[in-house]
């Protein structure tokens, strides 16, 4: 209402026409923008079933009519079946760790690589940091070997009694593909070789070699879950930025 002699009566607290906007908080950034979590083993698995169709049809061309029978009484390869054995630690790893992080982390799985044909496992994010997590399901003990001599340290990743470290040397490509997806971000980002499936000496302890974390599952969840730099609303928001750069794979 307003008096028709006195006129509108001024506001008392006015708000200038460009008064700038109010930032939007992260909540809101991310709001409505769905993150595809990718699916945990899945470029494994298609590898395998590749390898295994091909061999099927091989065996079909070669064999005829009894080919049935050559498929029942041989199998696929180890080179074939170890995709497969790779894809259930994928799964069981990225089970195991939604199920323990669930509430407190944000889990990317099977992202391309934008230069080259790889693929990187996992990549958490948490408080604690971005984890870049290569599962591998092998057999065995795990272990750090000091190869060196009497006066310098040559320490080695071992399973089953062979020597491993190219596994270590291989994290340096996924590492560099993660950092350059979080460009100007400043936030800790840790290599991780997780063995799903092996066995390790009484009383061992995840090792590091070369920055790249050596560990099994339950002790990795550990270590995610520590606290760390990133604050809980920044989580989904650098989870977000990573899944933009590194997609899932199709």
């Amino acid at each position: 209402m307003r008096c028709e002699t006195c006129g509108p009566v001024e506001s008392t607290n006015p708000t200038p026409p460009s008064a700038p906007m109010v930032p939007r908080t992260i909540e809101q950034v991310v709001a409505g923008i769905e993150i595809d979590h990718g699916v945990a083993g899945k470029s494994a698995h298609d590898e395998y079933e590749r390898r295994h169709n091909k061999r099927e049809q091989n065996l079909d061309k070669t064999f005829g009519k009894f080919a049935p029978g050559v498929k029942f009484l041989t199998n696929d390869p180890q080179s074939t079946t170890a995709w497969a054995k790779g894809s259930k630690g994928e799964r069981e790893l990225a089970e195991g760790m939604q199920r323990r992080l669930g509430d407190v982390a944000v889990l990317l799985h099977d992202r391309q690589a934008r230069k080259g044909r790889g693929n990187i496992d996992h990549i958490v994010v948490a408080q604690s940091g971005v984890w870049v997590v290569d599962a591998k399901n092998f057999d065995g003990v795990v272990e750090c070997r000091d190869k060196g001599g009497w006066f310098d340290t040559d320490n080695r990743l071992y399973v089953k009694g062979h020597d491993q470290s190219n596994l270590v040397k291989g994290m340096a490509w996924q590492l560099r593909e993660v950092r350059e997806a979080l460009g100007e971000i400043e936030v800790p980002v840790t290599g991780v070789l997780c063995f799903t499936d092996s066995d390790w000496k009484l009383f061992a302890e995840p090792f590091t070699l070369n920055e790249v974390l050596v560990t099994w599952p339950r002790a990795l969840v550990r270590a995610i879950a520590a606290p760390g730099p990133v604050v809980p609303e920044g989580v989904e928001w650098l989870a977000t930025e990573i899944a933009r750069t590194l997609v899932a794979k199709g």
